[in-house]
């Protein structure tokens, strides 16, 4: 299929990806020359009489609460639109540059562990920006967070997990990505902020061992250890980590809500001090190297192991 030349009054530059809902497009605003990403959502899956316009509904109300989020770490959305003769509605967003952090964990990349910290700072702060202003994300996963050169994170998507759940969810059936979702998600209990959380906690078992928690041959095997399964401490995996880490992994992934922090940047909080307690204690003769894979001078331990 041709890439398109223009949708809605977006020139389109380039397709820059491509996920489950529709393609995302390097996009030019004629009217102020501003450069954005243009994302399309596909409502052409089975929709029943009138859910169609429910669906539409849906994603304007979804995409407005979205757009008032204002914050450094969240990828902002500045307009919404639709091309109701092609099935497709679109949201034009910020256009950010940098490094998806589930590409870099797919090509064996890691992050120094004060820069996990650093990360994990920075998404905690927008999630809890975004849960005080009564926004939940629902799908945070590595795919929805961008690493800038500067080492900025950047959250994706806000609003579009909703906005699919809305439009797809059926008896029987989840909206999400299995290995980042919290218990509540997979039984459909309804959700807050802690969910998002627990899906924090997923990426940050990750960065720090190498592994994903929870795995398995099926979706059903996933979410049965999502719901039942306590994954091994992260010190297990990688034994470079002291007890404290798995203090903070053990918290956040909660199998039970109240069990978790209260809010996310109280997490963040308690795995800064774990890596000080664990530079202060480390063993220097741990090969140094960053996520290019380059040495460099002053680096610290990778955060997983080789």
């Amino acid at each position: 299929m041709a890439m398109p030349k223009t949708i809605g009054r977006f020139e389109i530059l380039e397709e820059i990806g491509r996920g489950s809902m529709g393609v995302v497009y390097k996009a030019r605003d004629p009217r102020i020359g501003r450069t954005v990403a243009l994302k399309t959502i596909a409502f052409s899956f089975p929709l029943g009489p009138g859910e169609e316009e429910e669906f539409l509904q849906r994603f304007y109300h979804e995409a407005q609460i979205a757009g008032r989020l204002n914050h450094p770490n969240i990828v902002t959305i500045y307009d919404v639109g639709e091309k109701a003769t092609e099935g497709e509605a679109y949201i034009a967003m910020e256009y950010v540059t940098g490094t998806n952090l589930h590409d870099l964990l797919a090509g064996g990349g890691r992050l120094p562990l004060a820069q996990v910290a650093d990360v994990m700072g920075q998404l905690a702060q927008a999630l809890d920006y975004a849960h005080e202003n009564g926004v939940v994300h629902r799908d945070i996963k590595p795919a929805n967070i961008l690493l800038t050169e500067a080492g900025q994170a950047k959250i994706l998507d806000f609003g579009i997990a909703r906005l699919a759940a809305g439009g797809m969810t059926r008896p029987g059936r989840f909206f999400g990505t299995p290995n980042y979702m919290a218990p509540e998600q997979v039984t459909g209990i309804e959700v807050d902020g802690r969910a998002d959380q627990f899906s924090l906690g997923v990426i940050l078992y990750q960065l720090l061992t190498g592994e994903k928690p929870f795995v398995g041959e099926s979706v059903t095997a996933i979410s049965y250890q999502v719901v039942n399964v306590d994954p091994p401490p992260p010190s297990k995996l990688n034994p470079s980590l002291r007890p404290s880490f798995d203090r903070v992994v053990r918290k956040v992934l909660s199998k039970g809500m109240s069990d978790r922090y209260e809010r996310c940047r109280e997490m963040a909080d308690d795995l800064r001090t774990a890596v000080t307690e664990w530079r202060d204690n480390a063993d220097r003769s741990t090969p140094r190297t960053l996520v290019s894979g380059r040495p460099a001078a002053g680096a610290e331990p990778e955060a997983a192991p080789e």
